[in-house]
């Protein structure tokens, strides 16, 4: 629920973005680009390389790597399902998040390869 809050999901926040497994690459862009506005960061996704043919995790990696370049990360509370909670966040503060996520049972992790 707290995950489906802070996501917007049905609900008037923004904060992060709620990503179905096999969503498409530009949708997760618009999204996350709705999350980069709401929190003031001049960010531009469109900048994301991308090949035209990444599944929704490949399209995760490329933009936590443009991300970081950007002293940002990309981050995501495992909710155990098959969707993804995605926040964006300043890189000198994951270490902190993870460790507070962890001591209320929460997974934080960044998309890699």
């Amino acid at each position: 629920m707290f995950t489906f809050w802070l996501a917007g999901y049905e609900t008037p926040f923004s904060y992060g973005a709620y990503v179905d497994w096999k969503e498409a690459a530009e949708e997760v862009v618009a999204r996350l680009q709705g999350v980069l506005g709401k929190l003031g960061l001049p960010i531009d996704l469109g900048e994301v390389l991308f090949q035209g043919d990444e599944d929704t995790f490949d399209a995760l990696v490329l933009i936590a790597r443009f991300l970081d370049e950007r002293d940002h990360a990309l981050v995501v509370i495992d909710t155990e399902s098959d969707s993804y909670h995605l926040y964006i966040v300043p890189e000198a503060a994951v270490d902190r998040l993870v460790g507070l996520g962890a001591s209320v049972g929460f997974s934080i992790t960044i998309p890699a390869t």
